[in-house]
């Protein structure tokens, strides 16, 4: 009959407390990362700008749009209430 042996040795070297990494401070553990590049932010921060820009660009481009198509949209034909707030503000200021 074959007898196995069990070995009880642990499949990887076992560190001791001494011998663990120090953990990083909190707001450096996402430089631990290695796809981590210090460009990125400033990188989403302008992409971010650069989309709001052209949202802004686009939303005015179409409102231009509207009002060449129906004069009737412009400003001065409009019946808003902040109309007679405006005129009160601009004659304070004359």
């Amino acid at each position: 009959m074959n007898t196995s042996t069990i070995t009880l040795d642990p499949p990887h070297p076992v560190l001791s407390p001494s011998a663990a990494p120090e953990r990083p401070d909190y707001h450096r553990i996402a430089r631990t990362q290695a796809n981590y590049r210090w460009w990125r932010p400033l990188v989403t921060a302008v992409v971010a700008v650069a989309a709001y820009l052209a949202m802004m660009l686009l939303l005015f481009a179409a409102a231009a749009v509207a009002v060449l198509i129906d004069p009737r949209l412009r400003m001065a034909e409009l019946d808003l209430p902040a109309v007679p707030l405006l005129d009160i503000i601009g004659s304070r200021q004359q």
